[in-house]
């Protein structure tokens, strides 16, 4: 869009909001911690901490680079005229979820919860219901 492209529809599949995620994994040092295990607690603030506060470099591990990114990407607000976020009933994060994408999306979101888990949304038979909702909303 900064090319002054226009976008007509959005359409997102049970996205994830992982801006959000830096105090959900503050919170998982306190696991081993709570169970005792000091060792394992460190191990995992040094992997933990740099992501969730957004200060650690690229790292030449894929999987690492891409968390470390994930967590340090901040969206800004667009506004859309239409836009479709088919969530995943199922997902435990999913009121987080929709309530992110509303702020940035607006009053422009439709949201369409599916009878699903993440991992399922796309599969039979969760994936027919997802694929009417999507058709629908693409109907003028």
């Amino acid at each position: 869009m900064d090319a002054g492209e226009e976008v007509s529809h959005l359409i997102l599949l049970d996205p994830f909001a992982t801006w959000t995620d830096s105090v959900r994994l503050l919170r998982s040092i306190y696991r081993p911690l709570k169970a005792g295990d000091a060792k394992a607690a460190m191990a995992r603030a040094a992997r933990v901490v740099p992501a969730a506060i957004g200060v650690r470099e690229a790292s030449a591990n894929l999987d690492e680079a891409h968390r470390t990114a994930s967590l340090r990407y901040r969206p800004q607000p667009l506004a859309l005229p239409r836009a479709l976020l088919v969530s995943a009933s199922e997902n435990p994060t999913k009121d987080v979820i929709q309530r992110e994408w509303r702020r940035l999306l607006g009053e422009g979101l439709t949201i369409a919860e599916q009878p699903a888990d993440h991992p399922n949304l796309v599969r039979e038979p969760a994936v027919w219901s997802v694929a009417r909702t999507v058709e629908g909303f693409l109907r003028p």
